[in-house]
């Protein structure tokens, strides 16, 4: 067979002159060698790549379309470490909400508050940055630990805003708030009341800035971010897993209150530090997965769409 027949193409259809009309009837049906052109052979499909036979594709589709990976698979209401367990059940033992005590530092209080502040800063830098290699044995050894210290300098800045100890009490409202959704016998009462204790500011109280507490936190939630993805975790690694959902979830929950001035002491966002807060909000709701499906943690679908979901609400309607 001649080179020429067997790369040989159809000649171009002549087309019509501008304003000229079309006889249908008069238009030439394909001949017989143009429809053998047009069969690419019986044998065609089986030289396709596996990737494309039908029962591949739907073997393929299965792995994504498991529908337990967009369920809930961390337990909010389980606190961040075992130690807050006794604690908080004593703490909690009574009924009813404890008496708001507003505590104003001194002066003097407020400057050894930001040199302890940024001395911890420091340390967690430090450790931080000798785990990356300069000095593994005075640096984190693992994520956890740095999770919990970033954790405990939370707890402090956040005492000397809400009065709060520990903020593993704001993963109990979250926790609440499930059971709320679960039990609706009281026709919804308990889930309004924990959302005004989110949300409902009284116009009477007047908002403070503080010393720079929420530019601490700000700062926290920016850093955060940034030293996790340098640790690898496991996939089976649940409990560390847990941790950095729950510190993230914990975060959501302060500035959540911070945004609408609902803490003890009526420190709230001004304008300027809630933009700050915005796009790293936004940055680690898009990192975040990024990170996970480079270790091949899967299964978390419903904790990432939680990221800092109702502090970005709450910034879009401020």
């Amino acid at each position: 067979m001649a080179a020429d027949e067997l790369v040989r193409e159809p000649e171009t259809p002549l087309h019509a002159e501008p304003n000229e009309q079309l006889d249908l009837n008069a238009v030439q049906e394909l001949d017989e060698q143009d429809i053998a052109d047009l069969d690419l052979g019986p044998t065609f499909d089986e030289s396709l790549p596996p990737s494309a036979n039908a029962s591949s594709v739907r073997l393929h589709d299965a792995q994504f379309d498991n529908a337990n990976d967009f369920k809930p698979r961390i337990n909010v209401g389980s606190p961040f470490s075992s130690s807050f367990a006794e604690t908080n059940s004593k703490g909690n033992s009574g009924t009813g909400a404890p008496p708001v005590i507003r505590r104003r530092l001194s002066m003097s209080q407020q400057s050894k508050f930001i040199s302890y502040v940024d001395q911890r800063f420091m340390d967690i830098q430090r450790k931080f940055v000798q785990s990356r290699g300069l000095n593994n044995k005075t640096g984190y050894k693992s994520l956890d630990a740095l999770l919990r210290d970033i954790k405990s300098l939370i707890d402090f800045i956040w005492y000397s805003i809400d009065n709060e100890p520990n903020t593993d009490s704001l993963l109990q409202l979250d926790a609440n708030e499930n059971d709320d959704n679960e039990n609706e016998g009281d026709g919804g009462n308990s889930r309004r009341d924990h959302s005004s204790a989110l949300h409902n500011h009284s116009p009477n109280q007047s908002s403070d800035s503080g010393f720079g507490q929420a530019s601490y936190l700000i700062r926290i939630a920016d850093d955060m971010l940034d030293y996790i993805e340098k640790f690898h975790i496991d996939a089976t690694d649940h409990l560390t897993i847990s941790k950095v959902f729950k510190l993230f979830f914990i975060m959501d929950r302060i500035f959540v209150k911070l945004i609408n001035g609902v803490t003890a002491n009526n420190i709230k966002l001004n304008k300027t530090d809630m933009i700050r807060f915005s796009g790293i909000a936004q940055r680690s709701r898009v990192k975040l997965p990024i990170y996970f499906e480079k270790l091949g943690v899967q299964g978390y679908h419903y904790e990432l769409s939680k990221i800092y979901e109702e502090s970005l609400e709450m910034c879009t309607c401020s």
